[in-house]
């Protein structure tokens, strides 16, 4: 089977999408392979893809408002100054962070990350199929 070779064959008079067929030569047989037809969608399909889509636009939304709650946080807090954060966990051990500098660079990080979520979010929305 060294000397085998694949090639497509359309029977005539079919649409070449519907009815494809895969013919396998070899030097001493011919076998003719059919192509599986695509699967029907069901309007159970459809409603589940609903769904999908419905969560990705909740999930775009909701990024979309802590980024811009993030922007007027930004902008309100002039300088950084007298600002404090406070970090907890849920045995509610905490530990408080004053440092303008630190509060800064950590308020970049969000930012970027925020931006980061909130673009695959929107490319996960306009790519997604119904």
């Amino acid at each position: 089977m060294s000397n085998s070779a694949k090639k497509a064959v359309e029977p005539k008079g079919v649409p070449a999408e519907q009815n494809k067929i895969e013919v396998l030569e070899t030097s001493t047989e011919l076998v003719i392979i059919p192509r599986e037809q695509p699967r029907k969608v069901t309007a159970e399909d459809r409603i589940e893809k609903a769904m999908n889509f419905a969560i990705l636009t909740a999930r775009f939304d909701q990024l979309n408002i802590k980024k811009k709650e993030l922007e007027k946080f930004t902008l309100a807090s002039d300088g950084l100054t007298g600002l404090t954060l406070d970090v907890r966990n849920k045995t509610n051990l905490a530990f408080t962070i004053s440092n303008a500098n630190v509060i800064g660079e950590l308020l970049k990080c969000a930012q970027v990350k925020v931006n980061e979520l909130v673009a695959q979010a929107e490319n996960d929305v306009l790519t997604f199929e119904i």
